[in-house]
């Protein structure tokens, strides 16, 4: 595979020790010390710790990409020059980042032919696709614009898809406006422009194009029909107001006539999307009306209207354009939507028996829709709520057999047959739910509540990862991860993946050199998908995967010093970031806790969105700001980890409206089906990582709150029945 690696290297790498220490044969402490820097992307410290050290290979690799990393360009190429023979492991590495020093430095000429080697000498490499953008932008900087055009045509050709891909189409743009085909250019543009609305690089083609207009290129202007396709684009990346801004800047004449009903349908609901209430009512309004200008989107204006009128207080109106839609309209593809949006309607009203009179007739009428089994689930929960507990459990048996709710199904069947007084059907039911789901939400609910506890899970340590020997093989890898070159340590083994066909799923072996780089979120979808069944010798190692103690020190120390439980700071950050102090949401929640920076701020000035990211910094801030959800609801876990998720208010509200619900039916009664179904995990997290890893030394029980809160138990009160049956 690697031509330049003698046989001798090879032998001596097979007979290398696999223990965490060395993952190569060198004893070198200082250059594992420079690896463990250069992992923390402390770059100045790795080269100054590099330059105390006497020169060999690997010292020289590491120290030349240190110095690619501070962009010290002479230095990374003097240092890298003969590398690649020297340290023929990972010369293709070497061989590339040399050619990068030189390009900055404008030695196009020698950068070049270390390319053409890098591809020669190790065809299979990781950076061979990096390797082909490189020497085309190796190509636009010598000025050689008709060899850079087709170096970057051959990329696109090659990689269609990507940011770099991207980059190339924009890239060959640039080269035609060198050559001088400037109307070309603009019309490559204007195809970006066009074809990836959704992407950084539309912003720049816009610039350029506006940039080449004023120089007097002409350029054609958009089409009625391309900028609505491009607006549509956007919509359908969920980018709503940038869809809105591209469909006003169509005519509505300038489209086909079979189009026109589309723009406007589409341009109402980015109105809804982005809340712009009042405009959405109008529009909405006139699209759903009985002398609406185009028919054909009649139904879905109406049920969208009704859904608006809904949102704005107006639950009467709502319903009533619901129920009217699927009466007078029940061929209509929306109408059992509508038929369950009425419900829930009713639901949310306390029209209890109104509600279950339309969830039926949903069932009756539409028995193959796809929202029959939440109407299944809906009757059920309304029923068991109002204490009509036989009715219910015939719902939740009818929805055990949908995989999607068989969980939740079995769960409170079981609870109605305990409730209606049948404990040996609520036995075997639990019993079938625990075997199906050992490690679930509902099947360690039931474990608490009786006392009995699954041999599945075992009592492991913090450290037994430690223990996990690394595999024998994967030389190339196992010697990025020492280096502290984690993302090249991650191209190098989906680059194995890829070209061997092979699935890493239950590998261990890979397990361990994704946990040496602290990669716990690659580890954990290693097995993910299969949870342990069954107790052997590999049992211990995949349950401490799934739920990594990682970053123990930080997660320990503050922890304690908000005095809250290290089983739920892991629960949330494994629900939060799976462990990834990179992660950054769509919303801009930062780090291993995913703070919000306006949350960090209240409580720190100091904090930056990239301090967020240093995971000392986030679990100390994140330990706090639950310590303070905690005392703000007298303690109640289940609250708290509510608001960490929707936030403060809206729990509280919740609170104020079930007021006498268990925990259990508190939490399946959370309206947000995010926050509810975060809930749910981040608890049966917390209760596995307790049975792991036991109970923390100084670590405070988590008492629910008192008063109106309590926990469930089947003993407890029942709600109070109904005046009459509402399953008649």
């Amino acid at each position: 595979m690697y031509r330049h690696i003698p046989l001798l290297i090879i032998i001596l790498l097979l007979s290398i020790s696999v223990s965490r220490a060395s993952l190569l044969s060198w004893d070198d402490e200082a250059l594992r010390g420079i690896g463990e820097k250069m992992a923390r992307r402390e770059y100045s410290g790795a080269r100054e710790s590099a330059l105390r050290i006497p020169t060999g290979p690997a010292r020289d690799f590491v120290f030349g990409v240190a110095s690619c990393r501070l962009e010290r360009w002479d230095e990374a190429e003097r240092v890298l020059t003969g590398n690649a023979d020297a340290f023929p492991l990972l010369g293709d590495f070497a061989l590339f980042y040399r050619a990068r020093a030189l390009m900055h430095l404008s030695r196009f000429d020698e950068a070049l032919p270390l390319l053409r080697r890098m591809r020669a000498d190790y065809p299979q490499s990781p950076l061979a696709r990096s390797g082909d953008f490189l020497t085309a932008d190796i190509l636009f900087r010598k000025g050689d614009f008709q060899a850079a055009l087709d170096a970057y045509l051959r990329c696109v050709e090659t990689y269609a898809s990507g940011n770099d891909a991207l980059r190339a189409r924009y890239q060959a743009v640039l080269c035609r406006e060198k050559l001088g085909d400037r109307e070309g250019a603009a019309r490559d543009l204007r195809g970006i422009w066009l074809t990836y609305p959704g992407k950084d690089i539309a912003s720049a083609a816009e610039a350029e194009l506006t940039r080449l207009r004023s120089a007097g290129v002409p350029v054609p202007p958009y089409s009625g029909e391309e900028l609505f396709k491009r607006g549509c684009t956007l919509f359908d990346l969920k980018k709503y107001r940038e869809a809105l801004a591209t469909f006003s800047l169509v005519v509505p004449d300038s489209l086909p006539e079979n189009l026109r009903g589309k723009l406007a349908f589409r341009s109402a609901l980015a109105l809804f999307r982005v809340k712009r209430n009042g405009e959405a009512h109008q529009a909405l309004a006139r699209l759903s009306s009985p002398d609406s200008p185009y028919p054909e989107y009649r139904d879905e204006a109406a049920y969208w209207y009704a859904t608006l009128l809904d949102r704005m207080g107006r639950e009467k109106d709502a319903l009533g354009i619901f129920q009217s839609l699927a009466e007078t309209r029940p061929q209509s593809e929306l109408a059992d939507d509508a038929l369950l949006q009425a419900a829930l309607i009713r639901k949310q009203a306390g029209e209890n028996r109104e509600a279950l009179s339309t969830l039926k007739k949903l069932l009756n009428d539409y028995p193959a829709s796809s929202t029959a089994p939440r109407a299944r689930w809906e009757t059920g929960w309304i029923l068991y709520l109002a204490g009509e507990y036989p009715a219910a459990a015939d719902s939740f048996r009818a929805l055990a057999g949908n995989p999607e709710y068989r969980e939740k199904a079995l769960y409170w069947l079981g609870r109605s047959y305990d409730r209606a007084g049948s404990r040996d059907a609520a036995r075997d039911t639990y019993a079938l739910l625990r075997e199906e789901y050992p490690a679930g939400y509902y099947s360690l609910n039931i474990e608490k509540e009786t006392g009995s506890r699954t041999t599945l899970i075992p009592s492991i340590t913090p450290a037994l990862l430690s223990t996990l020997p690394l595999p024998s093989g994967f030389e190339r890898a196992r010697a990025l991860v020492t280096l502290g070159l984690r993302e090249e340590a991650r191209m190098e083994l989906a680059s194995i993946k890829k070209r061997k066909g092979a699935s890493f799923r239950g590998s261990l072996d890979v397990a361990a050199l994704y946990l040496a780089m602290e990669d716990y979120p690659y580890a954990m979808g290693l097995f993910a998908a299969d949870p342990p069944r069954q107790q052997d010798p590999t049992t211990p190692f995949i349950w401490a995967i799934l739920y990594p103690a990682g970053f123990r020190e930080s997660v320990s120390r503050h922890a304690s010093a908000a005095g809250i439980s290290e089983h739920l700071t892991y629960a949330l950050i494994r629900a939060e970031s799976t462990f990834s102090p990179d992660a950054l949401s769509p919303a801009g929640a930062v780090g291993l806790m995913q703070l919000m920076p306006a949350t960090a701020r209240g409580m720190s000035e100091a904090l930056t969105p990239a301090l967020l990211h240093q995971t000392d910094v986030n679990v100390k801030f994140g330990t706090r700001y639950l310590k303070q959800l905690l005392d703000r609801f007298n303690g109640n876990t289940v609250s708290a980890v509510a608001a960490y998720n929707a936030g403060a208010v809206p729990v509280q509200r919740w609170r104020t409206k079930f007021p006498s619900l268990g925990e259990d039916e508190f939490i399946e009664s959370i309206p947000y089906p995010e926050t509810r179904e975060y809930v749910k995990k981040v608890m049966a997290a917390a209760e596995v990582y307790r049975r792991l890893y036991g109970t923390t030394s100084g670590e405070p029980a988590v008492a629910p709150s008192s008063g109106t809160q309590r926990p469930y138990s089947s003993a407890g009160a029942s709600p109070a029945p109904p005046s009459r049956p509402l399953a008649d």
